[in-house]
């Protein structure tokens, strides 16, 4: 058998064989209790990482700074109409501002009263322009002292969702006359007198009185305006004073009638038809003389009732009161015609001059139904005053 040499391993192959050694004990590849175990990879590179940035919340940026709104802007909302007449139309306009930045949309209007309607002249006002509200009032056909109608304007301005316009005033009749009549009592017989009224107008800038008719050739009727200062005294927009002068010989009696003229508002006669006044006038002198005794009412009437046939006196006093008291009888009238009457100086009383009036009914009178158709009348021969009428109540049995 061949001999073999054995010469120890070199240095180098030595150190391999210890390094395979170790790998084979430290299991590099192999399997544990629980089955194969994976393979981890080594490696030398840096595993990189990516910072998260914050969330925000709350809806996303759409580039613009802030919401575009429309404001709208009205410089005033409230219109003053004053007095207006009945049937009488007015408007005003209001004017509404777009001052935001987004379009003013206006959706709908109403109003809280049938005399009020409105127009608008246009419901979509761009940013930075206007748009106008008319409003329309309608006097209708009954005064009203005093009305506020209002329209409330729905927009889509988000502060001012309902903006409300108002129109006030009142409505009335286009002419007053106050007094209403031109009547006085108790007036100095065979003296001037004068009376006067105001004609005025609630709605009328300016009032003229034409076409005036005086009744009689001794009245003088005179116009005046009204100064500002009088007008707001009485409450009226316009207004004219009348005066009307009676001369001494119309105020010795009783008078009655009527004054008529016309008022329109304008000089101009085309501008508006003129309303006619009928205005009364009349006055009633003082009693310069008067009756007294049984039977004589507060009107003066005698009332000697039912009379038996048969001779009567009844005796009256007359009541004298001028500053000249002398009575001179220039006519005399009675009825029925059987009646007797005489007027005479009776004696100067505290009042004044009396004189005694008897009135008689002889045996022969016939006999007369009873009524109010007794008269007796004197006329006298005085300055002042002209006569005296007595009204009798009388019947006259058989």
């Amino acid at each position: 058998m061949p001999c073999v040499s054995l010469r120890p391993a070199p240095r180098a192959t030595a150190l391999k064989i210890a390094c395979l050694g170790v790998l084979l004990l430290t299991g590099c590849v192999g399997e544990s209790a629980d089955g194969p175990t994976a393979k981890t990879p080594h490696t030398n590179e840096a595993v990189s990482t990516t910072a998260l940035k914050p969330v925000r919340s709350g809806p996303a940026s759409n580039g613009v700074g802030s919401e575009r709104r429309p404001k709208l802007v009205a410089a005033a909302t409230t219109h003053e109409f004053g007095g207006m007449s009945i049937r009488e139309v007015r408007s005003h306009a209001f004017t509404l501002r777009n001052e935001g930045d987004a379009p003013l949309q206006i959706s709908n209007a109403a109003a809280n009263c049938k005399c009020l309607s409105h127009e608008f002249s246009r419901q979509t006002i761009p940013p930075g322009e206007e748009a106008t509200l008319t409003l329309t009032w309608r006097g209708g056909e009954e005064p009203r002292e005093r009305l506020t109608a209002r329209v409330n304007v729905e927009t889509n301005d988000p502060d001012q969702p309902v903006v409300q316009f108002s129109a006030v005033g009142s409505v009335g009749a286009e002419l007053d006359v106050a007094p209403a009549q031109l009547h006085a009592q108790e007036v100095a017989p065979g003296e001037p007198l004068t009376l006067s009224t105001v004609v005025t107008s609630p709605v009328w800038k300016q009032i003229y009185l034409v076409d005036i008719a005086s009744p009689s050739d001794k009245l003088r009727v005179t116009t005046t305006p009204l100064s500002p200062a009088e007008c707001v005294s009485i409450g009226c927009r316009s207004g004219c004073r009348v005066e009307v002068t009676a001369n001494a010989d119309l105020t010795t009696g009783p008078y009655s009638n009527y004054l008529e003229l016309s008022a329109q508002p304008a000089s101009d006669p085309g501008a508006a038809a003129p309303r006619r006044l009928r205005i009364p006038i009349g006055w009633a002198p003082r009693q310069s003389i008067a009756v007294s005794g049984p039977g004589v009412d507060e009107a003066g009437v005698i009332h000697l009732g039912r009379i038996d046939k048969g001779a009567h006196t009844k005796r009256y006093l007359v009541k004298v009161t001028d500053e000249l008291p002398e009575l001179v009888v220039t006519d005399q009238r009675v009825s029925p015609d059987f009646l007797g009457v005489q007027l005479e100086p009776y004696r100067k009383g505290e009042l004044g001059w009396l004189y005694r009036m008897e009135l008689s009914i002889p045996e022969h009178a016939r006999a007369t139904k009873y009524g109010k158709d007794g008269v007796v009348q004197f006329t006298f021969d005085h300055p002042r005053i002209k006569e005296l009428r007595v009204e009798l109540d009388l019947g006259v049995g058989i």
